[in-house]
């Protein structure tokens, strides 16, 4: 029977912590489950902007969606569209045509789109804080002009109101661009424009603006829900135990992720799904509308038949004890941090890799590296990928399997699949891909399968992974540079003490090497001789025979000299026909031995070469020890003593 092939699923979306996302990502997970397939999430950032200098380089994971790394794709097309036209996100959304792609609520034309049907819940919403509450004036905190779900949205607003013969007033809708920073801004750009907020409720396209709201409400002494009613959208779990509660719409985004995973599952295996799923919204009413008794402790919400719901589930699902977990996890990230600001090699980085993961209850994880970081100075939304990277390090707890690169390590092209077979060994669970970058390189990315922390942890454990990375492959490049500097710079220490013509030392090689050779005899406790040799005749041979004829009488002193004395003797040519050793340990009667030595050496080189000159040389030497140890004046002394043996010879 043969096993079918686990499919890989990718859903690529702006930021992986927030409440929508990790709604859907648990939807997700549950059809994978029944579906034997892998979830990949690839958080992108902003499509068509970075909120911060290099922001923009989350995109590179992009990348990744193509036939050779994923067999499907949802795209949470809605919050990709804030910030870009509805063309532009159609356009780019387009370009991944090469797999099955699903659209999460926002109706792409031609492409599966699995939608919230905003229209029930906000018409429901907005005609109960008229009828019910009395409202007139109500604002919109809205997206901004180039989001089409806030357009869409926008519409069912203008259409309730009309329904009840309010008539819409233009200057009451408000552009948050679904930030809480945003929304505040735009309250107090309001305030400031009018003198005051003159409307008495305001209905927020997302939680986030309806708690920003709330905190300027707070902050200008503006009572909730006596003076401004306001409501939220997304109905995330904060909303039932922040003080107010927040009246929101949910989406059942629970469901929408899992039906967005079981229509791309369907498109792979060739079977026909409907262009457009909805899936119904229903709003729960709390106490930033008055529904809810801001006294009451007891009920969590009210339904739209009026139904009241306890709280008691809610405290189940959200314990006071989370809050104390995410400050601890919050401060072992901090000592992460710290204990990264030592400089490491990319080797040491390796080896703390699985150790530092762990910490963090991440089960198994791949971390890859580029051939070479790609610079990437300016906002983008394709990243070509290298063709070649390496998985730098990998482990995975659930086959007890670890890895660490070394010099054999294979390199693999990561436009043609997103790890090599067997680093890790994907489940049913979902997996992150993450982009590892540091200003404007990118330099690898991270799979890892997450554990207890919040997604917000991760992200931030991410980003300090990215920075000691960096510094990481910085420091060995800087190594690696000054590894080859010092071999340059030996090669030419090397030669700048070389004689070319005999390889021997000169007279900077003698007098450095040579001193240091005498420093560290007499630190053991021994003398030695410091010899002066001089090439007899090298004018005469060079005039009678030319200096090639020279040249080889040199040479010839020069393979005898190294010939006669030890390994360890410091040999050079100083200048012209002028020879020094420098001999730790002998004295004068091995002096008398190896000029004899080489006076037959002499002998014996003149017999086999029968040249029309003899090579003979003349030596003369010095004690050194402790009270004698300068070697130039070592030299001036042997220098007197062979002059005296050329005197010598001249004579006779």
């Amino acid at each position: 029977m043969s096993v079918q092939k686990r499919l890989r699923i990718g859903f690529i979306i702006n930021d992986s912590s927030t409440d929508y996302s990790k709604g859907l990502v648990k939807g997700m997970t549950e059809a994978c489950k029944n579906l034997n397939c892998t979830l990949f999430i690839l958080p992108a950032g902003e499509f068509g902007m970075s909120y911060s200098q290099y922001g923009y380089q989350k995109r590179a994971v992009v990348s990744f969606i193509n036939n050779n790394c994923l067999d499907g794709l949802i795209f949470s097309s809605a919050v990709h569209g804030s910030h870009v036209t509805f063309e532009a996100l159609v356009d780019y959304i387009k370009t991944f045509s090469d797999i099955p792609v699903v659209s999460l609520n926002l109706e792409i034309p031609g492409i599966p789109s699995i939608l919230a049907d905003c229209e029930p819940g906000l018409e429901h919403m907005v005609s109960h804080l008229i009828t019910r509450h009395k409202c007139k004036r109500i604002a919109l905190m809205s997206a901004g002009e180039t989001s089409k779900e806030a357009e869409e949205r926008t519409a069912v607003y203008k259409k309730t109101l009309e329904k009840h013969g309010i008539p819409f007033d233009e200057s009451l809708i408000l552009y948050g661009f679904f930030s809480y920073s945003m929304a505040t801004k735009a309250l107090e750009d309001y305030r400031v424009k009018n003198h005051f907020l003159d409307f008495d409720a305001i209905v927020c396209l997302n939680d986030y603006m309806a708690y920003a709201v709330v905190d300027y409400c707070k902050q200008n002494h503006i009572a909730i829900p006596e003076q401004m009613k306001v409501t939220g959208f997304d109905d995330i779990p904060k909303t039932s135990i922040s003080d107010p509660t927040i009246t929101s719409i949910n989406q059942q985004i629970e469901l929408q992720g899992k039906l967005s995973l079981e229509t791309v599952f369907s498109m792979i295996n060739k079977k026909e799904v409907p262009l457009v799923q909805k899936v119904p919204t229903k709003v729960r009413y709390r106490q930033s509308c008055g529904c809810i008794d801001l006294n009451e402790s007891y009920f969590d919400y009210e339904t739209e038949d009026f139904t009241v719901v306890s709280r008691e589930r809610a405290f189940r699902n959200i314990s006071g004890s989370e809050w104390l977990i995410r400050k601890d996890q919050l401060v072992q990230i901090q000592n992460y941090y710290l204990n990264t600001q030592g400089q490491i090699n990319i080797y040491q980085f390796t080896g703390n890799f699985q150790f530092i993961m762990n910490n963090f209850d991440i089960s198994a994880a791949a971390l890859v590296i580029y051939e070479k970081p790609v610079y990437k100075p300016t906002l983008f939304n394709h990243f070509r990928m290298p063709e070649q990277a390496f998985v730098l390090a990998a482990y995975d707890n659930s086959i007890s399997f670890s890895y660490k690169r070394d010099e054999h390590t294979v390199p693999f092209n990561p436009n043609n699949m997103i790890l090599p077979e067997g680093y890790l060994t994907f489940s049913n669970d979902p997996y992150f891909i993450v982009a590892l970058s540091n200003c404007e390189y990118q330099y690898g990315y991270l799979v890892y399968k997450p554990g207890s922390y919040d997604e917000t942890m991760y992200d931030l454990i991410c980003s300090i992974l990215s920075l000691q990375m960096a510094g990481a492959y910085k420091t060995s490049k800087d190594m690696e540079e000054r590894a080859k500097l010092d071999e340059s710079n030996k090669v030419l220490r090397q030669i700048s003490r070389t004689d070319e013509l005999t390889q021997l030392l000169n007279r900077r090689g003698l007098l450095e090497l040579g001193q240091e050779s005498i420093d560290l005899s007499l630190k053991r406790g021994k003398t030695g001789l410091v010899i002066f040799g001089d090439l007899d005749e090298l004018k005469t041979i060079n005039d009678n025979y030319g200096h090639d004829k020279g040249d080889k009488a040199l040479k010839a002193i020069s393979n005898i000299l190294s010939y006669t004395f030890r390994n360890n003797d410091i040999i050079a040519r100083i200048g012209g026909d002028e020879f020094a050793i420098v001999a730790p340990g002998l004295d004068a009667r091995t002096f008398v031995r190896l000029k004899d030595k080489i006076i037959k050496e002499c002998a014996e080189w003149n017999l086999k070469n029968n040249e029309e000159f003899i090579v003979s040389v003349s030596l003369g030497y010095t004690l050194f020890n402790d009270q004698s140890f300068a070697l130039s004046a070592l030299l001036l002394e042997a220098d007197a003593m062979q002059y005296k043996e050329k005197r010598l010879k001249k004579k006779k």
